[in-house]
Order: C-alpha cells, then structure tokens, then sequence
C-alpha cells in the first residue's frame, strides 16, 4: 500500500511500481470506480477482460449474430416491397391515346 497526496487539482501520482506492475504507460486509460470501501482505479484492459463474457451464462445467439440476421430480413422485405411497387408500376394500364384533331 502507498500514501499519495491529492493535488489543488484533484490529481494523484501512481506509484511508478503500481504502474509497472499493471501495465499503465502514459495515455492509459482508468476507470475509477467509488465503492463502500474507498475509490477503486483499475485499468480500462483490467477491466474489459474481468467483464468479458459475463453474460454468456444467459445463452442464446450473440447480440452481433441477432443484429446481422434481423439487418437480413429487413432487408428480404425492403427488396419483396420493392419488387412488389416495380410490377405494379408495370402492369399498369397505359392511358388511352387521344384522337388528333
């Protein structure tokens, strides 16, 4: 554990261990998190990769997988439409040609 002191800026300085050990370099990004206990930082990596496939346990199809086929059939339906207002346009009854003065 280490002891820090709060800049009139609100900034901190990470011990340059801690960032070595966690692998924070210049531009890393944190996310800082307040809990009951205190104020929690954890790396943005850290983070993804604690949360990463936390919902797999509900099943079904991945949410891209959904998203790709509902994109499919809407498009089936927009060109079903399409085809459907193009042979209509078609087979619409020509108007009847005018006698020439």
């Amino acid at each position: 554990m280490a002891t820090v002191r709060v800049s009139t800026k609100g900034q901190i300085v990470i011990p340059a261990e801690m960032r070595r050990r966690r692998g924070l370099t210049p531009g890393s990004h944190v996310s800082i998190e307040e809990t009951d206990q205190g104020i929690v930082l954890r790396s943005t990596e850290e983070l993804i990769r604690s949360t990463r496939g936390m919902l797999r346990h509900l099943g079904g199809k991945p949410l891209t997988q959904e998203l790709l086929e509902e994109r499919r059939r809407d498009l089936e339906l927009e060109e079903a439409r399409f085809e459907r207002l193009s042979g209509s346009a078609k087979r619409a009854p020509k108007e009847p040609a005018r006698p020439s003065a």
